[in-house]
């Protein structure tokens, strides 16, 4: 799915590339789009305890924006590797699903929201150690860096050039160290 897209990988070729029988396929998932949902409940789990562990459980005594903006070059550098091909599956598939399968975007959107309150999380400790003002708006600023990311990301892939992601990384550095 991530290589290709949703609709254009076949059941057949699920079933190929897990080895598994259709009758199985059929005992655990009424249809390719409860796979599809499962598949991307999975994918966030799995992928938002990656970002925890990165953001929130590492090195606890590293000030929290530099955990932040060390990830951000990272994922980067990351994309880079990949030839600017996406590395996110919510992200690859976010556009494609959303508009027919309500089960499917309902499961994007929480992965998506999670995503964003770890990034809450991050900057609520930012404040707590101080790098951050104790009034600034840590809700508010956490969804304008998951929007910010996610449309430069999408610029990225269309572009196939980091440019978006490195000046999307700028944005947050000048907002999240100005107001210091």
């Amino acid at each position: 799915m991530l290589e290709r897209s949703f609709h254009s990988v076949g059941l057949n070729q699920i079933l190929s590339a897990v080895q598994v029988p259709k009758g199985s396929f059929y005992h655990y998932f009424k249809s390719k789009e409860d796979f599809g949902v499962e598949m991307l409940r999975h994918y966030a789990s799995a992928a938002n305890a990656r970002k925890r562990q990165l953001l929130l459980d590492g090195d606890s005594g590293r000030d929290p924006l530099s955990r932040l903006f060390d990830t951000f070059e990272s994922w980067i550098s990351h994309i880079m590797e990949s030839g600017g091909k996406c590395p996110c599956l919510m992200q690859k598939l976010a556009a494609e699903v959303s508009n027919f399968s309500a089960p499917m975007r309902e499961e994007l959107a929480h992965g998506f929201t999670e995503m964003t309150a770890i990034f809450k999380s991050v900057l609520d400790e930012a404040v707590a150690v101080g790098s951050l003002p104790g009034d600034f708006d840590t809700a508010f600023e956490a969804a304008f860096i998951m929007d910010l990311w996610t449309g430069a990301q999408q610029r990225t892939l269309t572009y196939r050039d980091v440019e978006p992601l490195r000046h999307a990384v700028e944005v947050f550095r000048s907002r999240l160290t100005r107001t210091t």
